[in-house]
């Protein structure tokens, strides 16, 4: 097969412009994805009714200066177990902690499959009714 280009990559900066927009300076674009890489790990509890958003503020502002304001958006997930992200996130935890890979893949594996809804195999649910077949 023979190396095929994007048509995208050929108009770059003749007829067509970049799609990236860049919110920064560039000579400041290092330092602001390096703070943003420290700032952006997710954090699975924040305690119960938020209590521990105080000190993950004051902690996040020990990475960026001070000119400058943070907003911390807390997302509720009702189910961990069926997020995606938050397994993984287990995952990367217990591989972090030395855990043996199969062992750490097959916990996440059977976190997900506790919680998930299989289909029947002899019915199915429609408008309320359980149907037979």
């Amino acid at each position: 097969m023979g190396q095929k280009t994007h048509p995208l990559g050929f108009r770059l900066g003749i007829t067509q412009e970049h799609r990236a927009a860049w919110y920064a300076d560039f000579k400041q674009y290092s330092n602001l994805l390096e703070e943003d890489d420290k700032i952006r790990r997710p954090g699975v509890l924040v305690g119960d009714n938020g209590s521990k958003i105080k000190t993950l503020a004051a902690n996040i502002k020990k990475f960026i200066p001070n000119d400058r304001q943070i907003t911390i958006n807390v997302i509720e997930v009702e189910n961990a177990n069926s997020n995606a992200s938050l397994i993984a996130d287990l995952v990367v935890q217990q591989l972090e902690d030395r855990v043996a890979f199969r062992r750490a893949i097959r916990e996440g594996l059977k976190c997900s499959q506790d919680n998930a809804k299989w289909p029947e195999a002899n019915g199915f649910e429609k408008d309320g009714f359980r149907y037979k077949r």
